[in-house]
């Protein structure tokens, strides 16, 4: 205003045009600074203290607080013991010592860890998405999808929480299934926190990180369902879920160099190796105490099947976990046409002894030929309700009644929580963080708990 009053107003839009670029350059400057040390120093997500630990801890912190009074105490015991005879001081120093090894005792009886080695699987409840983390027998972890990722980024917090109770640092691998938001919404959030020495999708590494338009994306699909819908919600979200996963430092495996020696030290981006999962590959194996342990895939197979219902779904990757004699399988979102595809596979064995429900438990999930192969003693059906992302749960009435022709037993994250499958490699034992109220069949625990892990 004042230079037009000037009659001067090209010399004020050209001062205004320059303060504009600063301010510009400004935000670049602070917004990247802010980016690379966020890159640098993650937030260091610590492990959850043991027992051990926090007696230790807080016995430092009582002798710390009380100190005077502590010391007064001993050199009032001392002056007292000089009173005592060799026969009061035996007795006394015999209990003391017999306190100490009942401690050492109960300490061990209670808080000290299984040698045993065991498989342990997290099925977690966390939204409407699935996510399982597989404690192996050598200790390893593995990790299969991230769930749903949400406003406030809850679902990510409720998931470092429970990576954090468990001791997870890190995974030998992480397994995403197929490109759903609902199976790899978190990716983004838990890679620059949680290291993956490998990462396997169902698609060609150096397809799957190129940079693409949204019709070049759903070209990439080729699912014909979504490219008509390509003005809906579902297609829409799936392409801002890939957009956000190749902002994750994943490179193909063939290209990838492992930083070393110095490198190592000063990399800002380290990211991981990024592989193709089908049908037959071995993602991982190990030997503990003479059984061996595999994550198979059984599916994709090599060339993906198109014009199903969901294509996205049908090309998903299915994966089998063997350990000794026990066999549980997570089928992530394979639906009908895929189950029927894999039954005239006559060498691929589906009989498994747990089985994770395909996506989520839905009718058109739940082929009956294919859960008689199968034939679990435990299902477990990962559904929670979620507004504009799961259907009613009116859809896994069939799964359910499968389930219970088959004499397994159904379990609904929704009403149990999340699910732990814990075996040695001949039988299995599960638990669940709710108790579902049996006095009242059909509807979720009326237990006001954190369900999640």
């Amino acid at each position: 205003a004042l230079f037009s009053a000037l009659n001067m107003p090209a010399l004020g839009s050209l001062i205004a045009l320059y303060l504009n670029a600063g301010n510009y350059w400004l935000c670049i400057g602070f917004t990247g600074t802010a980016r690379f040390f966020f890159k640098a120093f993650t937030y260091p997500f610590m492990p959850t203290f043991s027992a051990s630990w926090l007696i230790m801890y807080y016995s430092g912190v009582f002798l710390i607080a009380f100190y005077r009074p502590v010391m007064d105490g001993i050199e009032e015991m001392y002056q007292r013991l000089k009173y005592y005879s060799k026969g009061e001081l035996y007795v006394r120093a015999s209990l003391i010592a017999l306190a100490v090894l009942l401690a050492f005792f109960l300490y061990s009886w209670k808080f000290k860890e299984q040698k045993t080695p065991a498989l342990k699987v997290t099925v977690m409840s966390v939204g409407f998405g699935n996510c399982n983390i597989i404690r192996t027998p050598g200790g390893k972890n593995i990790l299969v999808d991230t769930t749903l990722s949400d406003e406030g980024d809850f679902n990510f917090s409720t998931l470092a929480a429970a990576f954090s109770l468990y001791h997870i640092s890190d995974f030998e691998a992480v397994i995403l299934t197929n490109l759903k938001p609902e199976n790899t919404g978190n990716a983004v959030e838990i890679f620059p926190y949680f290291k993956a020495k490998k990462v396997f999708t169902p698609y060609e590494p150096r397809e799957l990180v190129k940079k693409r338009s949204y019709q070049e994306f759903l070209d990439f699909l080729g699912d014909e369902t979504l490219k008509e819908k390509w003005d809906g919600f579902y297609a829409q979200a799936l392409y801002r879920n890939y957009f956000f996963l190749l902002r994750t430092p994943l490179t193909p495996a063939e290209d990838y160099e492992r930083p070393a020696g110095f490198r190592k030290v000063v990399s800002v981006t380290k990211g991981a190796p990024l592989y193709r999962a089908k049908k037959g590959d071995i993602i991982y194996s190990e030997t503990t105490a003479g059984k061996d342990f595999t994550v198979t895939a059984l599916w994709p197979r090599e060339k993906k099947i198109i014009g199903t219902q969901d294509d996205l779904a049908n090309n998903s990757v299915a994966v089998k976990i063997q350990y000794g004699d026990f066999v549980i399988i997570m089928p992530s979102d394979i639906m009908n046409d895929a189950q029927y595809e894999m039954l005239q596979d006559s060498n691929l064995d589906l009989k498994c002894d747990v089985l994770i429900a395909p996506y989520h438990g839905h009718m058109d999930a739940s082929l009956g030929e294919w859960f008689d192969a199968a034939a679990p003693a435990l299902v477990v059906i990962p559904y929670s309700y979620q507004k504009e992302w799961s259907f009613s749960d009116g859809d896994l009435a069939v799964t359910e009644n499968k389930t219970k022709a088959l004499g397994a037993k159904p379990l609904r994250t929704d009403q149990y929580g999340a699910v732990e499958i814990t075996s040695d490699g001949k039988s299995f034992a599960w638990t669940s963080v709710k108790t579902r109220n049996a006095t009242r069949e059909g509807e979720s625990s009326a237990e006001d708990s954190l369900d999640v892990f």
